[in-house]
């Protein structure tokens, strides 16, 4: 993983403020508490959503996306969606 990210990661995990992601967000950066996530390097975080999401697990407070999961095929969306399990926090 690139030192930038993993900075702006342990910059998010040692904030007191929760972590919001925005998964596939095209060139938002940080607007309202939320973090945005796309394989462009135009937004907040540059990741590879077909890779491991490199959050510990129950780690993220809320991960919403729009008019991105159906890019992915079957299985890279399964994998997607069980990663966003392992990393988001329990519901209360």
């Amino acid at each position: 993983m690139q030192k930038k990210i993993k900075k702006k990661i342990n910059s998010l995990l040692s904030s007191s403020f929760p972590i919001n992601l925005e998964l596939g967000a095209e060139k938002k950066r940080g607007f309202d508490g939320w973090t945005y996530v796309d394989i462009n390097e135009n937004c907040d975080l540059t990741l590879d959503l077909t890779k491991p999401l490199p959050f510990p697990d129950n780690s993220v407070s809320v991960i919403y996306s729009s008019h991105t999961l159906e890019h992915f095929e079957y299985a890279q969306l399964v994998k997607l969606l069980s990663e966003c399990l392992r990393i988001e926090l329990p519901p209360k």
